[in-house]
């Protein structure tokens, strides 16, 4: 397993008893000008809890939630002192709607690379799975893995003309474009003319259940699995999940023996 160092999308911050800001300051493309902009929040004993940095042509956008708990100034003080930096153009504030909590105001929609991108919190999300489950119970096995799949043939038909003639190391960077998007540490085990083996440490599909469950879980992982690898090796790949978080295993292990090739017909 990789080294875990979570990454906090800031999309919204809580903190009891803190005064949270969400703080957008537009300026002009010159970084020192963000120095500038930290030295003063700095000074000012403004806290900034994470931040983002984004250019849009001549200009570049700076939004963070902010802690002004400690600050001396007041909120349209604070504004003043920010404008009157040099190359910056505008500022905006959305104060918090609820005490302690700041909520991203002025970035929307939510993209990757220009792709509008849903997020779905894990509690969430295994409210949906156990749901779905327990209402269409094995036929909901069924549709996972099959909406998992087309999701796979999806994201490898985007990327595939960047792959060419090597395949593994397209595969091993779509691994690892699921993996920042949450997916679970994705690994890709064995790559070879009799198996292709993908561990799995942490899939948020079966996380829930971890160590509860006698069977393997994971039905929408392993359909994109097949699906990605299909599309992209040009044959049918099907999946097995071997081992399984939910069962109590360290990892989900997912399998594929290399039989005879079936060229894929086309979907």
């Amino acid at each position: 397993m990789s080294l875990r160092k979570p990454l906090e999308i800031p999309v919204y911050k809580h903190v009891a008893g803190r005064k949270l800001l969400d703080l957008m300051v537009e300026a002009d493309a010159t970084l020192s000008t963000f120095d500038k902009l930290i030295d003063v929040l700095t000074e000012l004993k403004v806290d900034i809890y994470s931040a983002t940095i984004v250019r849009r042509g001549d200009l570049r956008s700076f939004e963070a939630f902010i802690d002004i708990t400690e600050s001396p100034l007041t909120l349209e003080e604070l504004k003043k002192r920010v404008q009157s930096i040099p190359g910056v153009k505008r500022i905006e504030v959305a104060e918090e709607k609820l005490p302690g909590l700041a909520v991203r105001s002025f970035s929307y929609p939510l993209v990757i690379e220009e792709q509008p991108v849903v997020l779905i919190e894990q509690p969430i999300w295994a409210g949906f799975i156990q749901e779905f489950k327990r209402t269409y119970g094995s036929g909901a096995l069924s549709i996972l893995y099959h909406v998992g799949y087309q999701g796979g043939v999806v994201q490898a038909r985007r990327w595939k003309p960047f792959i060419k003639d090597d395949p593994r190391r397209g595969i091993e960077a779509l691994l690892l474009i699921a993996k920042a998007m949450g997916w679970g540490d994705i690994q890709l085990d064995e790559f070879s003319g009799k198996r292709i083996a993908v561990k799995v440490f942490d899939c948020p599909e079966c996380a829930f259940l971890r160590g509860v469950a006698k069977t393997p879980q994971n039905q929408m992982l392993r359909g994109f699995l097949s699906g990605l690898f299909s599309e992209i090796l040009g044959w049918e790949v099907t999946f097995s999940e071997e081992r399984c978080i939910a069962k109590g295993d360290q990892y989900c292990l997912f399998i594929h023996e290399v039989k005879e090739p079936n060229k894929r017909q086309p979907s």
